[in-house]
């Protein structure tokens, strides 16, 4: 008899049984799939992000936790704006409030600017309209995928808590700030936030070129008391080790959630073991060796774990899309972290499928006609 087609056979005779083996390790391989295709998306937002930043330097207060914490003093701006090294300045407030159905998690990261803003971002960011004038007030500037889960456009008006904004323009970088962040007048950042007039969050400066980036460094540390100045390049260093770690717990619960489903493949081989030890015996009368017996065993627990593999990888796809559409993340299905939860999958169901096979394999024939 063909020990694969044994195998299969005895996969369709406890389909309950079977199914259930099947679902939990699909499960386990959904999580793990759906959350590394999250991560990439966010990842892959971060760094385009930082990229629209690519030559920047950011001054802020000497150990902030994020550009909302920092305060640093506006006369420092035009001391910046004489240095022959810098190219452009732009004085900016970082502020993140929560609007009902906008951005992560209903937080929207509003940036306090003025004209100068746009003398250190590309010039081509804004998609469709005009920037505002920086004396005015009521304006903003609304990242394209927010504008598009807030189903607002061009002269359109948001309200955050005591300000209405009216939409002049929508911008895209093709990152992450495009699902979370709208540009204001400073005067209107300054009237949320309730900053004085004296401080901004941070000082955004371009340099007149990338090389001159660390004599700007140098200078703002060695003569101002209290700042830093941090590269585009650190936050990203700084986002990839907190990712790397929320990588790593996601990778430790999922995995949990496999074994799970490797312990429930291993119990229901044993169980099929149990209940076909007189057909085993019969096999081993009739020419069937220990090794073929095992193997036998060992295929029937690496078809649940590819059947579960696929269904799992298919259901983790279908969840990151969703996620999608709710987080306005962008998502990129490659194949890696495809491939990593799929023949982690298999590997785990040939390790489920080891001891059942070792037992039956150990099986005297006779006793096993016996049923004993």
């Amino acid at each position: 008899m063909n020990i694969f087609n044994f195998s299969i056979r005895n996969l369709r005779r406890r389909k309950g049984r079977t199914s259930l083996a099947i679902m939990g390790i699909a499960v386990g391989v959904m999580l793990i799939t759906s959350l590394l295709l999250i991560m990439d998306g966010l990842e892959s937002s971060i760094s385009q992000s930082v990229d629209v930043l690519s030559g920047n330097l950011i001054v802020q207060k000497e150990g902030s936790f994020d550009l909302t914490t920092s305060i640093v003093n506006v006369s420092l701006v035009e001391t910046l704006r004489n240095n022959p090294d810098i190219k452009a300045v732009s004085p900016e407030i970082h502020l993140a409030k929560r609007l009902d159905g906008g951005g992560i998690m209903g937080l929207v990261v509003l940036i306090g600017t003025t004209q100068s803003y746009g003398e250190v971002v590309s010039a081509s960011y804004i998609k469709f309209g005009t920037a505002f004038n920086e004396n005015e007030t009521g304006k903003a500037l609304i990242g394209i995928k927010l504008a598009e889960q807030l189903d607002i456009g061009l002269g359109d008006i948001l309200s955050i808590e005591s300000i209405k904004l009216e939409i002049t323009g929508i911008f895209e970088t093709n990152g992450f700030i495009d699902a979370t962040t709208l540009l204001v007048t400073m005067s209107d950042a300054r009237t949320l936030s309730g900053l004085p007039k004296d401080v901004v969050s941070i000082i955004e400066i371009r340099a007149t070129s990338p090389d001159r980036a660390s004599s700007i460094k140098e200078y703002v540390e060695s003569n101002f008391v209290g700042y830093e100045v941090i590269f585009p390049q650190e936050l990203l260093d700084e986002g990839e080790e907190i990712m790397a770690t929320i990588r790593g717990v996601i990778l430790i619960i999922s995995s949990i959630a496999i074994i799970i489903g490797g312990i429930g493949i291993a119990n229901t081989m044993l169980m099929s073991v149990l209940e076909r030890t007189p057909e085993i015996g019969v096999l081993k009368a009739t020419g069937w060796s220990n090794s073929n017996v095992g193997y036998s065993i060992v295929l029937e627990s690496i078809g649940i774990g590819i059947i579960g593999g696929l269904i799992g990888t298919i259901l983790g796809i279908s969840a990151s899309l969703v996620a999608e559409d709710l987080i306005n993340l962008p998502i990129k299905v490659t194949i890696l972290p495809l491939s990593q939860s799929f023949f982690l999958a298999i590997g785990l169901s040939i390790l489920s499928g080891i001891y059942p096979a070792i037992r039956a394999a150990r099986i005297p024939p006779i006793a096993a006609i016996k049923g004993e």
